[in-house]
């Protein structure tokens, strides 16, 4: 992955909000735009338990950092921070 290829690493942050998402790989966190996926911010996860829950730490790690919550326009903005910090737990690298 090059910095930029996802929404955490600095691409422009388009499609619905960041969601968890099934593929033929797996479950991973994501958004997608009417054509279908855009992004993808995490590895892949075998269940949509495990990656609904991951999401949910990220959730809990942005409130608790920056007090942004999901539907915070800084959502986005406190997740990239905590990605560049390498703190976001099953991010793509």
């Amino acid at each position: 992955m090059f910095p930029g290829d996802t929404i955490l690493s600095g691409a422009l942050a388009q499609g619905t909000k960041l969601a968890v998402h099934k593929s033929a790989a797996g479950y991973y966190i994501g958004t997608m735009t009417e054509e279908g996926p855009y992004s993808r911010e995490s590895c892949y996860f075998a269940t949509a338990d495990e990656a609904r829950a991951q999401f949910a730490a990220w959730k809990q790690l942005a409130w608790n950092t920056y007090q942004a919550d999901f539907d915070s326009l800084h959502f986005v903005s406190a997740l990239r921070y905590l990605y560049e910090l390498g703190l976001l737990k099953g991010a793509r690298a």
